[in-house]
């Protein structure tokens, strides 16, 4: 039996902490880049410059709009995320990557943007027009079309690099539309692609091998799972016969693949889109709803559905906002990231929830304070009673759970002691 642990945790006052990590802000309404971005009413212009502003650990939180920009990351790691669901577009402008991950990126977070129009007009061979990924990254809830083109590309939305090889980590991204001239319309993978509830539709490889949807190469690796690869001309997923093909190899599992591809819980039906202008949603009766593996939940917390979907995108501001206070850094571990919401929280504004989770999976928010004083939150809780708990623990010793179906109550918690603490929700 799949148990749910939907917690929730709404901040009062939390202690006074040094700043570990900040929030850059970027507005391209009301910005401007001789602002300090440091606040939402102080927000930079452009996204590049935030990025500049900022130093590993940091996140770059960007509000609606299109930003005609050619991003360039290198030697720090950020997240770097929309305030809202899917209105921030980068559009290359077709003059220029979209996003250039470079080297000393491991670890970075892209989230929640559309990458369009991004087409590298460097010498030699092009990749990556959406985003080029030179370091470890996860890229989630994102949509790439219309990058790269027919005649000089060597993949048109994402690139994922080699030399040396890294791996990305792909969530709940839609790509349509991109073209390429070689190896992998939507995606050429030279390291490493992880993905996961994706879809790919209507990307074009005009020559080489023709393959529109996931291309391998250089002894890279795809592992796709939970997916639709759909309408991509002329091939969904294959080798770049011209780059050590005998290296490279990919894995399908419960996806849908037309024309069909070798896998455990894999289908070729038609996956019966809502529409097929913008965010791809299922149709009701598809034959992708309900039908990924087992084990993965979507936020609803049924089994997970085939291809990408908005509704997987949950946004109410970052976890310091939705928790009311800017001085702590939040992270968030295990199996499902916590996230903001505002449609349930205990005075009407947000709170931070747990992602789903199934038997023997957790899902952890940890934040820093430092020196003495008393740390006071709501919370509340909806799971199994005595099997699934929430529990809040200071410096690794548990301070208090709960458990079953809780409504909201305040704690306060005591820290004694100079230096930093860890307290962990979990």
């Amino acid at each position: 039996m799949i148990r749910t642990l939907k917690g929730l945790l709404l901040s009062g006052c939390l202690l006074p902490t040094a700043l570990l990590a900040a929030t850059h802000y970027v507005d391209g309404t009301t910005g401007s880049d001789a602002n300090s971005g440091m606040s939402s009413a102080t927000a930079k212009k452009t996204v590049q410059a935030a990025i500049d502003g900022a130093s590993s650990g940091d996140l770059v939180l960007v509000a609606a709009g299109t930003y005609a920009e050619h991003l360039v990351l290198t030697n720090k790691t950020i997240e770097l995320r929309t305030v809202g669901v899917l209105d921030v577009t980068i559009d290359g402008t077709q003059t220029g990557h979209c996003l250039k991950i470079d080297s000393g990126c491991d670890g970075t977070v892209i989230d929640g943007f559309i990458f369009c129009n991004g087409a590298p007009t460097n010498s030699g061979n092009r990749y990556g027009g959406g985003i080029e990924c030179r370091s470890d990254a996860t890229i989630r809830n994102c949509v790439f079309k219309n990058n790269g083109n027919g005649s000089q590309h060597f993949s048109g939305g994402l690139h994922i690099g080699t030399d040396p090889k890294v791996t990305a980590t792909v969530y709940n991204c839609l790509f349509l539309g991109n073209r390429c001239f070689a190896c992998g319309g939507a995606v050429l993978c030279e390291g490493n692609g992880n993905f996961d509830r994706c879809t790919f539709y209507g990307n074009v490889c005009t020559s080489w091998n023709r393959i529109g949807g996931v291309g391998v190469a250089s002894d890279g690796m795809a592992t796709i799972k939970n997916s639709i690869l759909y309408g991509n001309k002329d091939k969904e997923v294959g080798v770049y016969s011209g780059q050590r093909p005998n290296a490279s190899t990919y894995a399908v599992t419960y996806s849908c693949v037309s024309g069909g591809v070798s896998g455990l819980g894999n289908i070729s039906s038609d996956p019966q889109f809502a529409e097929t202008n913008s965010v791809f949603g299922l149709a009701e009766g598809s034959p992708c709803r309900d039908a990924g593996n087992p084990s993965d939940l979507d936020p609803d917390g049924t089994r997970a559905d085939m291809g990408f979907s908005a509704g997987r995108i949950r946004r109410a501001t970052s976890l310091s906002v939705a928790l009311d206070n800017s001085d702590l850094l939040f992270t968030s571990g295990g199996d499902a990231d916590w996230f903001g919401q505002s449609e349930v929280s205990h005075s009407g504004g947000s709170a931070a929830q747990s992602g789903s989770i199934g038997d023997n999976q957790s899902s952890s928010l940890t934040t820093t304070v430092t020196g003495a004083g008393t740390l006071t939150f709501w919370w509340k809780v909806s799971s199994e009673s005595n099997y699934d708990k929430l529990s809040v623990s200071l410096d690794g010793t548990g301070q208090a759970t709960i458990s079953g179906e809780q409504g909201w109550r305040q704690t306060t918690i005591t820290v004694t002691g100079d230096g930093e603490h860890a307290i962990v929700w979990k």
